[in-house]
């Protein structure tokens, strides 16, 4: 889809660029801090809320959100209801991220979008066409995919995606979440994405300090994602998160929305 079909996305997005999301498996710490938790992050700063989907086998992330996974009640994935409650908690597009099959092999991202609890959904792990019939399924609910490309996508699917997808995940390297970035990939990547005028272009992984943050949106990304040092920062406290949320958003060159 190279329309952005949702409403609160589409608003996030207007003024194009320099956006900071922040991702955290729903539920975690635990259910009720997991929903102050969000509210707080977004009055920190946070344009996009991120949710990762619990998950019993998160094989292709870091140690530090493995670890998140586990320790969430593994009732949180299949509860409508908190979900909803999820989506009152902040005015924020909510982008659900998970694994094909957690969400789309048990029809759950069918449930979560008929909820209306979603603006968007991650799935890096399904291919390209799988990809785009989701996102005609799911337009009729105002939700968006995002495509997912890395500098190891080939090439021919990497132009797939920046063709055909308005709302691209750029992940910055190859591998598991939670590493260092050891040379920079991406210029050619966001050279060709922004050859469509409709694409809006988020980096990812390996992104943890406001330098990095800065450097990226003055690349020419709309937006950047920011994972494993969330959960980090909330393991340490929960005012260290938001203060921590506050200098990333002060790196992006934008004030919060009030």
């Amino acid at each position: 889809m190279t329309e952005i079909v949702s409403p609160k996305n589409t608003k996030a997005l207007e003024n194009r660029g320099r956006l900071l999301v922040g991702y955290l498996v729903a539920g975690y710490p635990d259910r009720d801090s997991f929903l102050q938790i969000l509210r707080q992050r977004v009055d920190a700063g946070l344009d996009i809320v991120e949710v990762g989907f619990p998950s019993g086998n998160p094989y292709t992330d870091g140690e530090v959100i493995q670890s998140a996974h586990k320790a969430v009640d593994s009732a949180v994935a299949t509860d409508i209801g908190y979900w909803r409650e999820i989506r009152g908690a902040v005015d924020a597009p909510i982008w659900i991220m998970g694994y094909g099959e957690d969400l789309v092999d048990t029809g759950l991202y069918l449930k979560l979008a008929q909820a209306g609890v979603a603006d968007a959904f991650v799935i890096p792990n399904i291919d390209a066409p799988l990809r785009r019939e989701l996102a005609r399924e799911l337009a009729q609910y105002g939700v968006d995919m995002v495509g997912s490309v890395n500098p190891d996508t080939p090439r021919d699917e990497t132009d797939a995606c920046l063709s055909r997808e308005a709302l691209i995940y750029l992940q910055l390297y190859a591998g598991p979440t939670g590493l260092k970035v050891t040379e920079d990939r991406f210029p050619d990547l966001l050279l060709r994405a922004k050859q469509h005028s409709y694409t809006r272009v988020f980096a990812g992984f390996g992104i943890d300090e406001p330098e990095r943050v800065a450097h990226l949106l003055d690349s020419g990304f709309d937006g950047v994602i920011v994972g494993t040092a969330m959960i980090k920062h909330l393991n340490r406290s929960r005012s260290a998160l938001m203060q921590y949320i506050g200098r990333m958003k002060e790196a992006t060159g934008k004030e919060r929305s009030a």
